[in-house]
């Protein structure tokens, strides 16, 4: 737990002195240089170079304390060796094997899954999880789930468990949802077909992230 507050907080703490450094970085604006001359044009550049100063300290401070609290990103599995291309580009590796008949186009589906950024088990970057709650049913004809996910459910069986690896293109592409998924992020899924259901409704949901679209 330790390790992932450290980590928390040198990000926190990155993002600050990476915003402060921009702007003392940038200069005075445009109407400000000619105002900027003589003395008080020294004094001024004398004390952006002060700040300058600390701020190179500072991030050199966080650079050490970086090093004291391992990355959750670089501790997740991002890595697809092993994974098997899929259809839009998607690659996806077999955890269990169901037993179950498959889906046809315009069956149900019951599923259980968590969405990562950036890797498999990344706590930093899961932005959506059945864990704890009810499996998600959904129709697989009525676009209600990404193209990536919609192509490789309809390939699983009943009981089967995958991770799946889903390209930008057959994600949220340059949409992404806002406070969820950055535009362009490729995303990981660990995903289990539960059940087949029959053609009928689905329920709705105004969910969208994880697998779901916008309504």
């Amino acid at each position: 737990m330790g390790v992932s507050v450290g980590y928390l907080a040198v990000l926190l703490f990155s993002s600050k002195l990476l915003a402060s450094g921009f702007s003392l970085l940038q200069g005075p604006p445009a109407d400000q240089k000619g105002r900027n001359s003589g003395k008080a044009g020294d004094r001024e550049r004398g004390s952006r170079r002060s700040h300058i100063s600390s701020f190179h300290r500072q991030m050199a401070i966080l650079v050490s304390a970086s090093a004291l609290f391992p990355s959750e990103v670089e501790a997740t599995d991002s890595s697809l060796e092993g994974f098997l291309d899929g259809p839009l580009g998607t690659k996806y590796k077999v955890l269990k094997d169901g037993t179950g008949r498959y889906p046809g186009k315009k069956d149900r589906v019951k599923i259980e899954y968590t969405a990562w950024l950036r890797g498999f088990g990344n706590s930093v970057g899961k932005f959506d999880t059945t864990v704890g709650k009810d499996p998600l049913v959904v129709p697989l004809d009525k676009n209600y789930v990404i193209d990536g996910i919609e192509v490789q459910v309809k390939q699983m069986r009943e009981g089967e468990t995958r991770r799946i690896w889903v390209p930008t293109k057959a994600g949220y592409a340059d949409e992404g949802v806002p406070s969820y998924v950055p535009r362009g992020a490729d995303l990981w899924y660990e995903l289990t077909l539960d059940e087949v259901l029959p053609v009928g409704p689905a329920k709705k949901s105004k969910r969208s992230r994880g697998v779901l679209v916008d309504e």
